[in-house]
């Protein structure tokens, strides 16, 4: 069973070049102008971010890393 590869359409490549941007381009480049304007990296700007948003503007170390995608050792450093 040795089928062709079904390629995507030309409207299928644009959308998957758009999201490949979105996924590559923009966090690289909004890294660059965090480190550049604040000295900090994205993740660190995720996280201040979760903690201005929530109740309080206060967080358990457990609740900032697992809302940040992180272990708490890194939510600690962070």
């Amino acid at each position: 069973m040795n089928a062709e590869p079904r390629w995507l359409n030309p409207e299928q490549a644009q959308t998957w070049l758009a999201l490949w941007s979105v996924f590559e381009w923009l966090p690289t480049r909004l890294e660059a102008q965090l480190k550049r304007d604040s000295g900090i990296n994205l993740h660190d700007y995720y996280a201040l971010a979760q903690i201005s948003m929530a109740p309080e503007k206060t967080l358990t170390m457990t609740k900032l890393a697992a809302s940040c995608d992180m272990s708490p050792p890194r939510g600690s450093r962070t």
